[in-house]
């Protein structure tokens, strides 16, 4: 993402089940998002499960499905060298 100042990845904000749905992730993004903006970060990326009550937090803040493809690897105890058939 090309944004003319920094990018930022925001990771793993978690709210305890219990204090869900009282305001606490919206108190978060609004503490980390001005203090983003003061410190030349233009954009921001983040990561949720989709349909999930965080992405739907997120969309209310702004934030909107990127074009790029998240990509992941699980690494276990033990690594496959070749594709399953």
């Amino acid at each position: 993402m090309s944004s003319g100042g920094y990018d930022a990845v925001l990771d793993d904000i978690f709210v305890v089940p219990n204090a869900r749905r009282q305001g606490v992730g919206s108190g978060l993004l609004n503490a980390i998002l001005p203090d983003c903006s003061g410190r030349n970060i233009r954009a921001i990326t983040v990561e949720s499960a989709r349909d999930s009550e965080a992405t739907r937090l997120y969309k209310r803040f702004g934030f909107c499905e990127s074009l790029h493809t998240h990509l992941s690897k699980e690494i276990g105890t033990q690594m496959r060298t070749e594709h399953p058939t």
